[in-house]
């Protein structure tokens, strides 16, 4: 949207959005919210399994206030960003963030990715199985840790297999596919915005998304992170992308990955439902991204 001019980069999202300029939020721009520096991390007035009920999670987002001035710092924006930026998707084109990733990107590309399942898709999805020594989910259930704080909107407990997690469109964490559908997303990066004649973004577009914004130990993960418009990059002590610096993409639950390399032509993606050990990654798919991607192994890999 941004690519294609109906949405300004640099805009505030109250432009598209205004009852989200409460609570001191009148600065956020849309570039703080992409490259998750823009403070709205928490959702202090959200209830318990909100992330299930789109309108009331943006309600409760509309109340929250900032963590810091927007575009001063950056955490992992982990249970907002998605309804942010899928609030702004449905005020200028008056469709979800599912459906317009699935006629927009998926659909298009014969990706077999979305957010918001048909009952078909429903049938084909595995279980995701809890692994104890899964580091992510222990600073989560930590009731004094900002992660926690930031997840106040979830139901509790261990809720990867709700059927409302594939049924109903959870755009922070709720995408269901399989490695080779986000490998041919995000091949299509690498390859600068068109695969297979099929044209997504521009080439500058694919340049400004992968340029990076904040580098440093981030509060919600524990760890650290270097991040750009939308992408994390690659961090060989959490998130290892092969040799190249530039290379970017993202993590999910349980160690799901997926990144592209623009300069090797190149995209990888893991999936695994049970789920990784440690933080990070894990170590069973940083042993495939660095095994794929080149460069050092990290010591921290078995």
């Amino acid at each position: 949207l941004i690519d294609l001019g109906i949405v300004d980069f640099d805009a505030t999202v109250a432009k598209y959005w205004p009852e989200f300029a409460q609570a001191g939020k009148e600065g956020v721009l849309v570039r703080h919210v992409l490259s998750h520096s823009c403070g709205v991390i928490f959702c202090d007035h959200a209830q318990a399994g909100s992330v299930f009920e789109f309108d009331a999670h943006v309600r409760a987002l509309e109340m929250q206030e900032p963590a810091w001035a927007p575009g001063t710092s950056g955490a992992y924006n982990s249970q907002n960003i998605g309804f942010i930026l899928g609030e702004i998707v449905r005020r200028v084109t008056g469709t979800t963030i599912g459906k317009f990733l699935r006629q927009e990107v998926t659909s298009k590309l014969g990706a077999d990715y979305n957010i918001g399942l048909t009952p078909d898709e429903i049938a084909r999805v595995s279980d995701m199985h809890q692994n104890p020594a899964n580091g992510f989910f222990k600073v989560a259930n930590d009731p004094g840790s900002p992660l926690a704080r930031a997840r106040k909107g979830s139901p509790g407990g261990y809720y990867q297999n709700h059927p409302h997690m594939r049924e109903r469109e959870v755009p922070s964490f709720g995408g269901h596919g399989n490695a080779r559908a986000m490998a041919r997303i995000y091949a299509t990066l690498a390859a600068g915005g068109t695969l297979d004649g099929v044209t997504l973004l521009s080439p500058a577009a694919v340049d400004r998304a992968r340029q990076q914004v904040w580098d440093h130990d981030c509060i919600m993960t524990r760890r650290r992170m270097r991040m750009s418009y939308g992408f994390m990059m690659n961090e060989p002590g959490t998130v290892p992308m092969g040799a190249n610096m530039a290379a970017f993409g993202h993590t999910g639950t349980g160690g799901a990955f997926a990144w592209a390399d623009r300069e090797r032509n190149m995209a990888f993606a893991y999936c695994t439902n049970f789920q990784r050990e440690g933080v990070g990654i894990g170590p069973r798919g940083a042993s495939l991204s660095v095994a794929a991607g080149g460069g050092e192994r990290p010591d921290w890999i078995p």
